[in-house]
C-alpha cells in the first residue's frame, strides 16, 4: 500500500466507496421487491407455486418445508397432506381452507369480504407419498413500480459505478497535474529573477 501513489489511493478509495453504496442500494431494492407483485396475478401464482413445490424435500422419512416461502410476491402458500390436513403455511384471512382441491387447476374463489382470489393447486408426489401445494393471490393484485425499478437498478447502478470511478480518476489526475505545474511555474519565476543581491547596511560617515 505504501508503494501506491496518492492519486491511485484516492481513486481506489472513491471506487470502493461507490461500490459499497451501490451494493447496499441493490440489496435494499431486492428486499423491497421480495414481497411485491412483479407479474400479472395468474403468472405470479403459477410461478410461486411451482417454485415452492420444487423446494419441498422428503428427508429421512419426514417432510422438510424449510425452503418453502409462506408468503412472497403477494402469494400465500399452503401445503396439505393426502387427507387434506394442513401441514404448512397459511391462507388469506378472507379465504376458507375448505375449497375443493383440483390437480394442477387454477380457479377463482370469493372471500368473506366479497373479494376475488385466484387459487392454484399442485399435486406433488415424493417417496411414495403425496402432497397438495396450494397458492392463493388476490385477483386484483397488480405489478407495482418495483417491476420497473428492479431491472433499471441492475443496469443503471453498475454504470454509475464505472462513471464515478472514471470521473474520480480524471479529477485526481487533473488536480495533481495543476499542482505540479504550479510548482514548476514558481521555480521558473525565481530563475528569471536571478540571484538576489545581498543587502548591505549603509555606512555612516563621520
Amino acid at each position: 500500500m505504501r508503494n501506491i501513489s496518492i492519486k491511485w489511493r484516492m481513486t481506489l478509495w472513491f471506487s470502493l466507496l461507490m461500490i459499497a453504496i451501490t451494493a447496499l442500494m441493490l440489496v435494499f431494492v431486492m428486499l423491497m421487491n421480495r414481497n411485491t407483485v412483479t407479474r400479472p396475478p395468474e403468472a405470479e401464482l403459477l410461478y410461486m407455486v411451482g417454485r415452492n413445490a420444487d423446494d419441498v424435500e422428503f428427508d429421512h422419512g419426514d417432510w422438510d418445508f424449510s425452503d418453502v416461502e409462506q408468503y412472497a410476491h403477494g402469494v400465500y402458500t399452503e401445503i396439505f397432506d393426502e387427507d387434506g390436513q394442513r401441514l404448512f403455511g397459511t391462507a388469506p384471512a378472507e379465504v376458507s381452507d375448505g375449497a375443493p382441491k383440483e390437480k394442477n387447476a387454477l380457479h377463482t374463489v370469493v372471500g368473506s369480504s366479497d373479494g376475488m382470489y385466484l387459487v392454484y393447486d399442485c399435486w406433488l408426489e415424493i417417496g411414495g407419498s403425496g402432497l397438495w401445494v396450494r397458492g392463493t393471490i388476490d385477483s386484483a393484485a397488480r405489478g407495482s413500480v418495483m417491476e420497473v425499478i428492479v431491472p433499471l437498478a441492475w443496469s443503471v447502478l453498475p454504470a454509475l459505478v464505472v462513471l464515478s470511478v472514471g470521473g474520480g480518476w480524471l479529477i485526481s489526475s487533473s488536480s495533481f497535474q495543476a499542482h505540479g505545474e504550479g510548482h514548476r511555474g514558481g521555480g521558473e519565476h525565481l530563475r528569471r529573477r536571478g540571484p538576489v543581491a545581498a543587502h548591505r547596511p549603509a555606512q555612516r560617515q563621520e
